[in-house]
């Protein structure tokens, strides 16, 4: 395959984890072809020094990598945090090669991965409404379930894009917030109450989380874009245990390894949100945000239905 996207990772202070997802990368199909770009983040002032050993660990196994190609490793003095990490990390490397895939220290990827994410890459790059590839799907597995979908919520899990859409990325949390607020989208933003997506924004406002990701998906219904995702799931996150940082103990709900030995085949398809796709959406976001209230759910879904499908 020609012309694949550089793959850039993401790296900290957690060896195994970074050990793990480079294990898995590696036994890529298309992995002897593909550029890998590693950034490793400094230490933070107030670090122990056990912190320290572990960030020293990272970049010596990253560096002793026999990578079958190219590889970059580029390490900071201080620590920039994940989210400065990734928007400007991904920003140069878009502005070098034209786009990238992207991945954090606790992302383990089927063999089939990259493959999947050149072949959309290359099939949906000259569709502007589609603003990222993304292959951790958690929630649509369903026997209607097309083996590509579309739907509004970018992937942050192992995903891909493009320069030209990277450049949209907005910084300001609070102007994405005044622009979902001005054209009506909350609800929609918050997939009809399946999860307060709003509220996580606004405590990026406040600084109370430091997501990049939330900010990349106020930008994707604000701008109508979409992001592709595959049936069977081409990753899966190994970091919910007590060296995660920014993520807590996950639920079953997240675990997608089962998915990874399947491989995806990418045609083109209309880019829009189909009704059954959204419907297993909303439920795993709304499982995701510890929705116990069946009932509850159910009469939103039939709201729903009653929208879309007009029924009286």
């Amino acid at each position: 395959m020609k012309n694949l996207a550089p793959i850039i990772l993401f790296a900290y202070n957690r060896p195994f984890h970074t050990q793990e997802t480079l294990r898995y990368l590696s036994q890529n199909i298309l992995a002897e072809e593909s550029t890998l770009i590693v950034y490793c983040d400094g230490a933070k002032q107030d670090a122990s020094e056990e912190n320290k050993q572990k960030i020293k660990q990272v970049r010596e196994f990253v560096k002793a990598q026999n990578w079958p190609k190219e590889i970059q490793v580029i390490e900071s003095e201080a620590n920039r945090g994940l989210a400065n990490s990734i928007i400007n990390g991904v920003r140069e490397v878009t502005e070098k090669y034209g786009k990238a895939i992207v991945l954090e220290d606790d992302i383990i990827t089927s063999k089939y991965f990259l493959k999947y994410m050149n072949d959309a890459l290359n099939m949906y790059e000259d569709v502007e409404q589609v603003l990222s590839i993304g292959s951790c799907n958690f929630f649509a597995h369903e026997q209607n379930t097309p083996e590509t979908f579309f739907i509004p919520i970018p992937d942050c899990w192992g995903w891909a894009t493009w320069k030209d859409r990277w450049q949209l990325f907005e910084k300001d949390g609070s102007k994405l917030l005044a622009q979902l607020q001005n054209k009506k989208l909350i609800d929609s933003f918050n997939v009809e109450g399946a999860y307060d997506f709003e509220q996580m924004l606004k405590d990026q406002m406040q600084g109370l989380n430091n997501s990049w990701a939330i900010r990349w998906q106020a930008l994707a219904y604000i701008q109508n874009k979409l992001a592709l995702y595959p049936k069977f799931a081409q990753s899966h996150n190994i970091g919910f245990d007590a060296d995660a940082t920014h993520t807590t103990k996950a639920a079953e709900i997240f675990n997608t390894k089962a998915y990874l030995h399947q491989e995806v085949k990418v045609a083109k398809m209309e880019v829009l949100v189909l009704p059954q796709v959204f419907l297993q959406m909303k439920k795993g976001y709304a499982l995701s945000a510890g929705e116990n209230n069946q009932t509850s759910f159910v009469k939103r879904i039939l709201s729903f239905l009653k929208r879309k499908l007009k029924i009286s």
